[in-house]
């Protein structure tokens, strides 16, 4: 687990939508999952609002869209030593607050981003 998976202060500014077409939406997310560069690291995330036709308008075409993820680690600008993730187990092990789900995934994005998602083990009492 990364630092910043647990003591980020709270949600932080993530883009969605194109950027060509409508104009990126920014809103205040949280997102935690497997590290793009380290498969075995959980840490906090980002959104690279990119997606299969982003480009298409201006005649670029991403052939090789699929091979990274529209995720990347990220670390927040601010940390704080309690969290709710750092007061109960259970936020991230029964809760899954933050991680990724299949159904949370950009639209049209890379099929890359499935590989980072992770389901952390139930924790027996």
């Amino acid at each position: 687990m990364s630092c910043a998976s647990c003591h980020a202060s709270g949600e932080y500014r993530n883009c969605y939508d194109y950027h060509l077409r409508k104009g990126a939406v920014s809103k205040p997310t949280f997102i935690i999952d497997r590290s793009l560069r380290d498969k075995k690291t959980i840490t906090t995330l980002w959104v690279t609002p990119t997606v299969r036709d982003t480009f298409k308008a201006a005649g670029i075409a991403m052939e090789q869209f699929d091979l990274l993820p529209n995720y990347w680690d990220t670390v927040p600008h601010t940390i704080k030593k309690r969290t709710d993730r750092t007061r109960s187990c259970d936020a991230c092990h029964a809760d899954r607050d933050g991680f990724l789900t299949k159904e949370a995934l950009i639209k049209n994005g890379s099929k890359a981003d499935e590989g980072l998602i992770y389901t952390p083990k139930p924790i027996e009492k």
